[in-house]
């Protein structure tokens, strides 16, 4: 019986050890922003974020790491863009929306460190990436409740 208590209690020391960090949700973003204006600043934010040069481009995110494009239609030129993190209770929805001439994209993503490294065009194009997976912190959780559950069954 002594076995099958260690067993048992195995699934809860795991989730002692990592739920921890699982639960902070942080991981590593790219963060850069373009705006266009009299001289544009930061262009390399759109399509080379790993270039940028107006300060550090990586940025530890507490929630989710955000992606977010303007792109002007009629001039074929990105205005805006934005790559970094999500504030507390954003509920924009990810995908693309056309309104006035211009197309304004969103996209957030937990999936692995520096997901929001998407090219603006590619990302605009497609409407939102085709690669979106679930949560690795969704996987491990469920992969110890699985395994908790055959434990006391």
């Amino acid at each position: 019986m002594e076995g099958r208590e260690c067993y048992q209690r195995l699934p809860l020391l795991l989730l002692a050890i990592f739920l921890p960090s699982v639960a902070e949700g942080r991981q590593m973003c790219l963060s850069c922003q373009f705006q266009t204006a009299a001289k544009p600043v930061g262009p390399e934010c759109v399509d080379s974020p790993w270039n940028w040069t107006m300060g550090n481009v990586r940025a530890r995110c507490p929630f989710k790491c955000a992606l977010q494009f303007t792109k002007d239609i009629e001039k074929e030129e990105f205005t805006f863009a934005y790559r970094g993190c999500t504030a507390l209770g954003d509920t924009r929805k990810d995908g693309c929306v056309e309104a006035s001439g211009v197309m304004d994209c969103y996209f957030t993503c937990v999936d692995r460190d520096y997901c929001n490294n998407w090219n603006a065009q590619d990302f605009v194009d497609s409407g939102l990436p085709s690669i979106h997976f679930p949560p690795l912190a969704s996987l491990f959780l469920a992969l110890v409740a699985v395994t908790a559950a055959g434990f006391f069954w």
